[in-house]
């Protein structure tokens, strides 16, 4: 397996297209309102901030860890680069970032609702953990 960090150009490639979502999961959730922080905000930020979500492929060729959408560690598996044309190594390396951002934005609404009691009013696919299938199916 191949360890990616940053300076990789799948890694950077990922971090550059899927940042701009980060920004829009982020602004979605605080709808530009910014309250005065107290325990428990500062408790759900530092939780928030070390969430840490993975993303793979259908075939498993890549698989994408991400802290808090952050922090990108790409893992490229045994061969791939050897056995994948580059269309179809961009096209996993793009599922895998989307099965991570499906993941965080789930996992983000979990906490959400653990500190803030959010249930009722979040979708039961929101209130559920993902599972790899999961994310499979929802494309």
């Amino acid at each position: 397996m191949a360890f990616i960090d940053l300076r990789g150009s799948v890694s950077g490639a990922v971090r550059v297209r899927y940042h701009r979502e980060y920004a829009e999961v982020e602004a979605a959730f605080l709808d530009g309102y910014e309250p005065d922080r107290n325990p428990v905000d500062r408790s759900f930020e530092r939780e928030a901030a070390e969430l840490t979500v993975t993303g793979s492929s259908p075939d498993g060729w890549i698989s994408i860890t991400s802290r808090a959408l952050a922090s990108w560690t790409v893992v490229v598996g045994p061969g791939a680069q050897r056995e994948l044309f580059q269309d179809r190594f961009v096209t996993e390396a793009l599922t895998a970032a989307d099965g991570t951002i499906n993941a965080y934005r789930s996992g983000r609404a979990r906490l959400l609702d653990q500190y803030y009691d959010l249930g009722a009013g979040l979708p039961a696919w929101r209130r559920a953990a993902p599972t790899d299938n999961a994310i499979r199916e929802s494309r």
